[in-house]
């Protein structure tokens, strides 16, 4: 429209409240001062992989609408959060960015990153903020990958007091620090035992703590008897599969066998139904029942027999039984604590009927 209209295609930008102004044979005229100019506000659709290393390694791309030219000068921000939790600030909760975000392409729909930030926790939803304009929360939501147990140290002789030091190493444990808190369980592992044994042993490790950022984890070990002994570990709310690294709590070991009362341990009654008291080194807690926790055995090579009602009377280091039928001489004595069966030694108490 002469002299009083001018039509422009708008250039490809970001942001809002842009003001005009109109440059006519090289004369700039005045900032408009009425109505400002805004471009859309960005769009967010969707995000890519559906979980992130704890480390921060993974790269993520966005899909969306409107988030700008291809430009270094549009400094694109990509933050995240759980919202599965209230933001307390810790590293499960709080806002994160993720690193070296940039527009790929030419199309206005596609945001790459290099990295995340460190973290754990699921239900991440995302929001990215194009020219100070910020995006909708995505409704699609990804998470940290679950944690992975890889090996364990030691691999036996665990006491079965507790107490002990026990290294997970694995993968996706997330960083030190507050609100990381990584718990871990263990159990025998189901090739190892079944469901009578399993259900015994199901045990909860005190003190962990990530001591390697994202690929070590220290737990002390609490009272507990079996062997081939597999670990869960949950990070955040997610917890590991059973691991294929096992460990088990020490062999029990008969130090000394005692017949209670006057009866002579040398001189045992072939009808069996005498008490014995025996004593050694992880036994297991108290109240041990036979088969399923403790048991004695004992023999010749040839001739032999097990004990009955066999039960813990001093943890760890004593239990009761009454001898079976049988004959022979020079017995000598093996214990079963949670199907963990002991040696054999000749420096046993011999024992004879």
């Amino acid at each position: 429209i002469a002299d009083t209209g001018i039509i422009c295609k708008v250039a490809e930008g970001i942001g809002f409240d842009h003001k005009w102004s109109v440059v006519v044979g090289g004369q700039t005229s005045s900032e408009y001062l009425g109505q400002k100019m805004s471009y859309e506000v960005p769009s967010l659709a969707a995000i890519s992989p559906k979980l992130l290393s704890t480390d921060g390694s993974t790269g993520i791309t966005l899909t969306g609408a409107q988030f700008g030219p291809e430009s270094t000068s549009n400094v694109v921000t990509v933050m995240y959060r759980s919202v599965k939790y209230p933001n307390v600030g810790d590293v499960m909760t709080s806002n994160k960015m993720a690193r070296n975000c940039s527009v790929d392409g030419h199309a206005h729909d596609t945001i790459t990153c290099v990295g995340s930030a460190e973290g754990i926790g699921t239900d991440l939803a995302f929001w990215v903020v194009v020219g100070t304009q910020t995006s909708n929360i995505s409704t699609k939501k990804i998470a940290y990958k679950p944690p992975h147990v890889a090996s364990l140290t030691p691999v036996s002789g665990l006491e079965t007091s507790g107490g002990d030091t026990v290294t997970i190493v694995g993968t996706n444990f997330g960083p030190a620090g507050i609100g990381n808190v990584p718990s871990s369980r263990y159990q025998t592992a189901p090739e190892t035992a079944g469901a009578t044994a399993l259900a015994l042993l199901s045990k909860n490790a005190t003190n962990c703590t990530v001591i390697v950022d994202h690929v070590a984890i220290r737990c002390t070990t609490v009272v507990g008897v079996g062997r081939n002994v597999q670990f869960f570990v949950t990070v955040g709310t997610q917890q590991s599969n059973g691991s294929h690294a096992v460990t088990s709590y020490a062999k029990p070991k008969v130090k000394d066998v005692a017949a209670v009362g006057a009866v002579n341990i040398r001189k045992l009654q072939t009808i069996g139904g005498q008490n014995l008291s025996v004593t050694g080194t992880n036994f297991g807690p108290l109240g041990g029942v036979v088969d399923n926790v403790v048991g004695l055995k004992y023999g010749n090579g040839t001739l032999g027999g097990t004990a009955s009602n066999c039960s813990v009377v001093v943890a760890h280091t004593e239990m009761s039984c009454k001898t079976s039928v049988g004959v022979g001489s020079n017995l000598t004595f093996v214990a079963t604590v949670g199907g963990h069966q002991g040696d054999y030694s000749s420096d046993y108490v011999h024992v004879a009927y």
